[in-house]
């Protein structure tokens, strides 16, 4: 019934985002696409509306030759990937200015704002994924306020995924520190000192990644990757944390390189000046990853 009420709300984008090609094979992959990338039938209705609101129009022939998913996936990959510029240097268009309201709800409905909390109460590692210091402040402090309320009770080891990613100047630690990786390990020894009973028997490991060949810094996937040759084996039990909008993403990453079903991707919600281009990048990418995994 979900699947059905999905078609049925949307036709009008339907028509809208795939112009003379004959709707009942448009219809017909929607399904197919709300259950491969686990979507819910509000929260296709919202990507849906999302993307004909960015005025995303889907080629023709590679629905015909390669399917609805890889269509959307090539149109967003023009429309919402943000390939030439860190997080904080994205700048919302004027459109994106204009209908903020309007983008920050459909994204809401997308799931990619809300916080997500943890299901059960022990892991055997906890990942704090890298990012800019405030960022990594607010995931540790997501995941202590966890552990204060009685939600997490048991963590044998956190990883700090961090790399050689030259501190920004906006970033308070980079008048004392050069990396992302020398700026996590203080940030977590600060939250130590200050919080020593909640995190006095669990052992703190950094994984550093290098910068890359061609000078850019590391991304989710070759943290990730450290992480993995890291360790003897893989546990039982993991527990990401991340923030929104980019839980999801780095959740599909994260079950790309390890595999389904041993870790789980917590973080709170979005921040009130999340910019809509950056939302929309972890968007498209969260797609992109889930489709990946699926064609292995």
């Amino acid at each position: 019934m979900k699947i059905l009420r999905t078609l049925f709300v949307i036709p009008f984008l339907v028509i809208s985002l795939f112009g003379n090609i004959q709707n009942q094979k448009i219809e017909s992959e929607l399904p197919f696409i709300q259950e491969k990338l686990s979507l819910s039938s509000d929260q296709s209705q919202a990507l849906l509306e999302l993307i004909d609101l960015t005025g995303c129009k889907l080629n023709e022939s590679i629905i015909e030759d390669e399917g609805l998913l890889v269509a959307i996936l090539s149109e967003t990959n023009q429309k919402w990937r943000r390939k030439a510029y860190e997080r904080w240097d994205c700048v919302d268009d004027l459109q994106m200015k204009d209908q903020r309201a309007y983008f920050i709800n459909l994204i809401d409905k997308a799931g990619y704002l809300s916080a997500v909390f943890p299901s059960k109460d022990t892991y055997e590692h906890v990942l704090i994924l890298g990012a800019n210091q405030k960022t990594v402040e607010s995931r540790i402090n997501f995941l202590l306020n966890q552990i204060g309320l009685g939600r997490i009770k048991n963590i044998n080891k956190i990883y700090l995924l961090g790399a050689e990613r030259p501190l920004e100047d906006f970033e308070p630690l980079s008048t004392k520190l050069s990396t992302e990786m020398e700026m996590m390990i203080e940030v977590m020894d600060l939250v130590k000192e200050n919080n020593p009973t909640l995190l006095q028997s669990i052992e703190i490991i950094p994984v550093n990644s290098p910068m890359k060949d061609n000078g850019k810094r590391a991304t989710t996937v070759d943290t990730i990757i450290s992480y993995k040759n890291t360790v003897s084996h893989l546990p039982n039990s993991i527990l990401a944390v991340s923030n929104n909008p980019y839980i999801l993403y780095q959740h599909n990453t994260i079950e790309f390189i390890l595999g389904e079903g041993i870790c789980e991707t917590i973080g709170d919600k979005a921040s009130d000046k999340t910019k809509i281009s950056v939302a929309l990048d972890a968007i498209h990418k969260s797609m992109w990853v889930k489709n990946q995994k699926m064609r292995h």
